[in-house]
């Protein structure tokens, strides 16, 4: 059991890292909102980046934990889980913690692909893939799709979404971006006349490479 006085310093260096960022928040600070002296927190922990490794930690665990209840929950469908992780997963990375994960991707060492995102990617692509499993089950995705290409697909649409709401605010969100991503992939844009001028029109260009 996690002793009650680790407990104080962990969640109070969470909330003041996510609040004001890593590097601007001291160990003075810490141990002021947690309520113990400056000495106690160096017996638990060796140095403030010992102190964001062990917070990151946490909140891996607590995203993992979310990714696996809204993927094994029996009260939403298949398409509503995907926009929940999606949204699920923007709200983590792009608002909670925004400051307290950016500044943990700046430090040294040991690097964040060594402990955060490696952890959080596996459970993506293993839910994703489990998710997939359950949409072949219903009917509703082909059964010779690579499964473990669209997994990793999946992985660069929350790569590139984080991108896209990092300086920008598209007038949709996360979730609806997923789903009409889906049926953009699924049923193209062209209507049927659209898609034969587009056909001749790639015929044609390969035409001319060919001369």
């Amino acid at each position: 059991m996690i002793k009650k006085s680790i407990k104080r310093i962990v969640n109070s260096a969470s909330k003041l890292f996510t609040e004001y960022g890593y590097s601007k928040v001291t160990m003075d600070e810490i141990a002021a909102k947690a309520g113990v002296t400056k000495k106690t927190i160096y017996n638990n922990f060796s140095s403030k980046e010992d102190l964001i490794h062990y917070v990151v930690q946490e909140k891996t665990n607590i995203i993992v934990g979310g990714l696996e209840e809204i993927a094994y929950s029996t009260e939403i469908t298949f398409l509503e889980k995907l926009e929940k992780i999606i949204s699920f997963l923007f709200l983590e990375f792009n608002v909670k913690n925004k400051n307290l994960i950016e500044e943990y991707h700046n430090l040294a060492a040991p690097t964040p692909q060594e402990k955060m995102i490696p952890q959080i990617r596996e459970a993506i692509i293993k839910l994703s893939g489990e998710l997939l499993d359950e949409g072949i089950a219903l009917g509703v995705i082909r059964e010779n799709i690579p499964k473990q290409v669209v997994s990793y697909l999946f992985i660069t649409l929350v790569d590139g979404l984080q991108r896209l709401y990092k300086d920008t605010m598209p007038p949709f969100t996360p979730g609806q971006f997923l789903v009409d991503s889906i049926w953009i992939t699924g049923t193209g844009i062209f209507t049927p006349r659209g898609r034969e001028i587009f056909r001749k029109r790639t015929a044609q260009e390969h035409e001319k490479e060919e001369i």
